[in-house]
C-alpha cells in the first residue's frame, strides 16, 4: 500500500512539485520495514527520480542501481525496463552516450517484450533527445514521431506534449521556425491543460528563444518573464 501510494504520489509531484516532498517521501517508504525486494525496487526507483528531478544526481545513481538489482532479483521486468530508462536519461544528461544508449535500448526491449506502451513513448522521445545531441538528426525526427503516434494513441496528453516540444527544438535547430513554433504551441497547451509545470516553463523559454533568434524581442521578453 504504501509503496503504490508513493508512486500515485509522485506521479502528481513530478507534474507540479514541491519535488523534494517526493524526495521525502520516498525515503520515508524505502526505509521502512517488510518490504518484499519487488516492493523495495519500486521504492528505490521513484526515490532515484525525485533525487535526480532536485538536481542531487550523485544520490540518484545508487538508488537506479539498487532498483535494477533488486527488480531482476525478484523478476519484476516492469520495474527493470524503467530503473533501466531512468538510468539511461541519466547518463545521457551527464553526457555518457554509448553508455546511455546501451541502457535506453535494453530498456526499450523489455518495454516491447511486455507490450509497455507508455514506458515505449518515453523510451523514443529519450533516444530521440539523444540522436538529437550526438547529431543524427533524421534518426531523432523518427523517434520524436515515433514518440507523438504512440502518445496520441494512448491519449497521454503529457507525453504528446513532451514530444511536440522535442520536434519544436529539432525545427528549430533547422531553421524551421514556423514548424517549431507550431510545435512548442501546442506543446505548451498540452502542458497547461494536464499542469505540467515544469514543461509549461520549458515551453515558454523555448519560444522565447525563438522570438529571440527572429529579433521580436518584445515577444521573446514576454514568453521569459
Amino acid at each position: 500500500t504504501a509503496v503504490g501510494a508513493l508512486e500515485n504520489a509522485w506521479a502528481a509531484l513530478r507534474l507540479r512539485g514541491p519535488f523534494r516532498a517526493g524526495v521525502e517521501l520516498a525515503e520515508v517508504v524505502r526505509n521502512g520495514s517488510g518490504l518484499a525486494p519487488a516492493q523495495r525496487a519500486r521504492a528505490e526507483r521513484v526515490s532515484g527520480v525525485a533525487l535526480d528531478a532536485v538536481g542531487n544526481t550523485a544520490l540518484a545513481h545508487p538508488r537506479f542501481e539498487s532498483a535494477l538489482s533488486l527488480a531482476r532479483r525478484a523478476g519484476d521486468r516492469c520495474c527493470e525496463a524503467r530503473a533501466l530508462s531512468n538510468m539511461g536519461e541519466l547518463m545521457r544528461n551527464e553526457g555518457r552516450m554509448e553508455e546511455a544508449q546501451a541502457h535506453l535500448t535494453a530498456a526499450l526491449a523489455l518495454a516491447r517484450e511486455s507490450d509497455d506502451r507508455t514506458l515505449q513513448c518515453e523510451l523514443r522521445n529519450g533516444l530521440g533527445t539523444l540522436n538529437w545531441e550526438t547529431g543524427r538528426l533524421d534518426a531523432a525526427r523518427c523517434d520524436y514521431e515515433a514518440a507523438l503516434a504512440l502518445a496520441r494513441d494512448l491519449s497521454d496528453r503529457r507525453w504528446e506534449g513532451g514530444a511536440l516540444g522535442n520536434l519544436g527544438n529539432l525545427d528549430a535547430q533547422l531553421g524551421r521556425t514556423d514548424a517549431a513554433r507550431s510545435h512548442y504551441e501546442a506543446g505548451l497547451a498540452a502542458a497547461r491543460e494536464i499542469g505540467n509545470r515544469q514543461w509549461e516553463g520549458n515551453m515558454l523559454s523555448n519560444l522565447g528563444f525563438l522570438h529571440l533568434t527572429q529579433e521580436r524581442l518584445v515577444e521573446a521578453r514576454s514568453h521569459f518573464e
